[in-house]
Formats: structure tokens, C-alpha cells, sequence
């Protein structure tokens, strides 16, 4: 038995399933689960053993809970102090660039118009006054296919959670549209933020008897985001804002820095366009918050703009350019292989999970979980980077009871069909916690998936405190 326990622990084995307890039974019962596939794994770290098993070597669509698997493998490869460069250079002599100025990124998922403003400043107090090459954004450490794997699948999509990455990107890549009110009867003033993201056409009137009543549709013509407004909005002083995802977030970057740039009195000759230059020398650079810190976003806040440039960054840093999904799908697998997560039906194609991609059982998220606690190397980062039920994150508002506030530290992963769970119960004594997996496909009733979920690991909870400890356990 400790020798299966062993092999389980090193991923080597199949699960050995558990006899079914009477709380498994009532959750793979369940009415909610008759007609879809579900997969629960649940692992004593501190028994070394198998609670409960049902479904646990069928790889199922794990939603966000992929993000688990590009945080491991970021913290596992590049480590949790790693950060992301994001620079200008160009041939300055006596204020005047010859040439462009070079914006290169490095995948930095955080990186801002406020960050841009910030290299604006450290560029003037280096004396640039005239640009005569216009701005270069230098891309190149990212392939050109800024669409994620399977974001394609939902092309008409245009809510922030979708949008494409870049190797140097702004503001989540995304755009805000922003309606200004005036007076009765006038259009409201409409603009686009970064400016350049969008060519606004047709207008928002300003009328009392309608109310807020805006629209807004956006089309894609070659690489140009048309906006279409129209409708109504309240006169007076109010302001509404709409945030999208951008289409092509390449240039974005690029266009901040040259208007930035303008206000700042630099004259700037030229275009923005994507491309490099002349080396010249480094100007000023920008460096991101450590990746453990920008993990917070990926693991608390499911964020997939942050998870998909992490992702691809993943490849990049292995080749030193040109990093791709696919060679970021790779790269994971070998990781996942080198640390015990290998196992059939493993599929990885984005870093998100968004949409039809990726394929991971129970068995397999208990088996990384499981090494993360142990790993030295990574352990704080990842599990402080998991949403703490009752206080933080996607489980603010779930397992907030007195009594199980910060016990559960966990990932979620929501879809249409589909509804994952995946983490740890901590004990109150600090022994070893119990990992868990909860995914869930083809079911019809997602927010009710969740609720028989969150009975289930409520109900692992008070296992955990009712089972006494060995005599000879020991402690941490």
C-alpha cells in the first residue's frame, strides 16, 4: 500500500480508486451529472493516499483551471523572481534620434500607458527633443499570430476576457470607448482610448426622454477596428465606458509612446509601425513586477491576457525569440512530463483554457498540485497565487462560513458546460493539506455544478477535521 502510495505520489501509476464513501456517491449521483462526464480526484498529502475517486483518468476541458499548468510551468522554468523587459533604444546625439526609436518588449503581460509615460519621462531627461525616424515597435519576440489557440472559436467576441496578446502589449490590450455627455439635443463626445485603437463613426445623442441608451458595434476591416455608435445618452455631465479587446494590440504600445512623446514637447517625424531599426543604444527600459507577483492575476483573478503572454513567453525565453503557442504547448508538456503529470489524453493548446482547447484529467491537476506543495523551489508562489475561499479572488464569495474562510486555496474554471475546481484544503494544525480536482463537462446547469462542488469540498473539509491525526505523524 505505501508502495502504491509512492508511486502515485511520483505519478508514475495509475490511481488506485478508493472504495466510493457515501460523500462521493451523493456528488457523481447527483441529477446535475446525469447526462454530463465528471472527474473527481482527491489526495492526502499528509496519509499519502487516495480519498475519493471517480472519473480521474479521463481528460476533460478543465476551463481556467489550464491557467494551473502555465503558472507551474512559468514558476517551474523561469522562476518566481523572473521579470519582463520592455525597452527603447535608439542613435541619440545631441536630442536627436537619427532614425526610430525602438520599442522592444519581452512579454511583459502588466505593462501600461502609465509605464509608457514613465519611459516618456526618462527619455526627455536623457535630452531627446526630435525624433526623425518615427516609432518601431519591435515584436519580434513573439511570432506574428497574436490570436491565441481557439480564440478564434469565438471571433465575434469582443469583451476584454478575449483579447490577443502581443510581445509588447498595453492596458490588457484592450480599448475603451468612452461617451462624454453634453447638452440636451447635441451628440455626445465619443472617443476611443488608446487613441488610434478605432475609427469612431455615426454619433450618440444626447436626449433626456430616452435615457442611456448607447450602441455600439464594431467591425474589422483589413486591420482596422471600425466603430459604429449610435443611440442616446442622458444630458448632463456623466461619462460611460465601454472596455473592449483590441484586434491587432500590436501597435498600441508604439502609437502611446509617440503621443506621449508629442505632449511632452519631443517632436516626433514618422510613423508607428511594426518593425525594428538601427540597434543604436538603450535609452530607457522598463521592468515588470516578478512573476510570482503577476501570477496573482492569472490564479486569483483568472486574468487570460495575462496567462496567454505568460504562456507564450514560455517558448521566447527558451529560443530567445519568436515564441509561439505551439511552442509554449510544448514546452509545458515537457515540463509537465519532467515533474510526473504525464498520462494519456493530456492535451495542451493554449495558457488560458478559454474556449475548446485543452484536455486535463483529475488525476493529473492532484499529481501537479501535489508536486507544488513539495517543490521548495515553487511552493509559496503557487499557492499564493490560488484564490483564497472567503477572502480573495473567484472565491470571494464562496466558502466564506467563519469556519472554512482561508481553508481552501484554489483555482476556477468556468465555460458554458462546463464548471472545474482545483486546490487545496488546508489543515488547522499545519500538517500537509488534502489536494483536490473537481471537472465537470457537458452539463447543463454550470452555476448549480458548482454549488454540489462546493458541497463536496465542504464535505472533504470535515473529513479532514475529523480524521485524528497518527501518533507518529509528522509535523511540518
Amino acid at each position: 500500500m505505501l508502495h502504491a502510495a509512492k508511486e502515485a505520489r511520483e505519478g508514475s501509476a495509475p490511481v488506485p480508486p478508493p472504495a466510493a464513501s457515501p460523500l462521493l456517491q451523493t456528488l457523481a449521483g447527483a441529477k446535475i451529472f446525469a447526462q454530463g462526464r465528471l472527474g473527481v480526484a482527491v489526495f492526502d498529502l499528509e496519509g499519502d493516499r487516495w480519498l475519493h475517486a471517480h472519473g480521474h483518468e479521463v481528460a476533460l476541458n478543465p476551463a481556467s483551471n489550464a491557467k494551473l499548468l502555465t503558472a507551474a510551468a512559468a514558476l517551474g522554468t523561469l522562476g518566481g523572481a523572473h521579470t519582463f523587459l520592455t525597452t527603447v533604444s535608439g542613435s541619440l546625439e545631441g536630442g536627436v534620434v537619427e532614425g526610430p526609436l525602438v520599442l522592444r518588449g519581452h512579454g511583459d503581460p502588466s505593462f501600461s500607458t502609465a509605464d509608457v509615460a514613465d519611459l516618456v519621462e526618462r527619455l526627455v531627461q536623457k535630452g531627446v527633443k526630435v525624433v526623425k525616424g518615427g516609432v518601431r515597435v519591435d515584436q519580434g519576440f513573439f511570432d506574428d499570430a497574436f490570436v491565441p489557440p481557439a480564440f478564434e472559436q469565438q471571433e465575434d467576441e469582443w469583451a476584454p476576457f478575449r483579447a490577443n496578446t502581443s510581445a509588447v502589449s498595453l492596458d490588457g490590450n484592450t480599448m475603451t470607448f468612452v461617451i462624454e455627455a453634453g447638452e440636451k439635443g447635441q451628440p455626445a463626445r465619443v472617443h476611443v482610448e488608446p487613441e488610434g485603437a478605432a475609427i469612431v463613426e455615426g454619433e450618440v445623442r444626447c436626449d433626456s426622454t430616452k435615457g442611456d441608451k448607447p450602441e455600439l458595434a464594431l467591425r474589422v476591416e483589413g486591420s482596422v477596428v471600425h466603430a459604429k455608435v449610435a443611440g442616446s445618452i442622458r444630458p448632463g455631465s456623466h461619462t460611460l465606458r465601454y472596455v473592449k479587446r483590441a484586434h491587432d494590440p500590436r501597435l498600441l504600445a508604439g502609437s502611446a509612446l509617440k503621443r506621449l512623446l508629442v505632449r511632452a514637447g519631443v517632436r516626433v517625424d514618422g510613423d508607428v509601425a511594426i518593425g525594428t531599426g538601427p540597434e543604436g543604444r538603450l535609452l530607457a527600459e522598463h521592468a515588470s513586477a516578478p512573476l510570482a507577483s503577476l501570477l496573482f492575476r492569472v490564479g486569483k483573478q483568472s486574468d487570460n491576457t495575462y496567462a496567454e503572454t505568460i504562456f507564450r513567453a514560455l517558448d521566447a525565453e527558451a529560443k530567445g525569440k519568436q515564441g509561439s503557442s505551439a511552442g509554449a504547448a510544448s514546452a509545458v508538456e515537457r515540463f509537465l512530463a519532467r515533474v510526473g503529470v504525464a498520462g494519456e489524453g493530456l492535451v495542451v493548446k493554449n495558457g488560458s483554457g478559454l474556449f475548446d482547447a485543452n484536455r486535463v484529467s483529475a488525476a493529473q491537476f492532484v499529481k501537479l498540485l501535489a508536486w507544488a506543495w513539495r517543490e521548495p523551489a515553487i511552493h509559496p508562489e503557487f499557492v499564493s497565487q490560488l484564490a483564497v475561499g472567503g477572502v480573495d479572488g473567484t472565491l470571494r464569495s464562496r466558502f466564506d462560513e467563519p469556519e472554512l474562510r482561508g481553508r481552501v486555496r484554489a483555482k476556477t474554471g468556468t465555460l458554458e458546460h462546463v464548471a472545474s475546481l482545483v486546490g487545496y484544503v488546508l489543515r488547522t494544525d499545519g500538517r500537509r493539506p488534502v489536494v483536490f480536482a473537481l471537472v465537470a463537462n457537458d452539463v447543463n446547469d454550470v452555476p448549480g455544478a458548482r454549488m454540489a462542488f462546493d458541497a463536496f469540498v465542504r464535505g472533504v473539509v470535515a473529513e479532514v477535521d475529523a480524521a485524528k491525526p497518527a501518533a507518529d505523524a509528522p509535523l511540518n
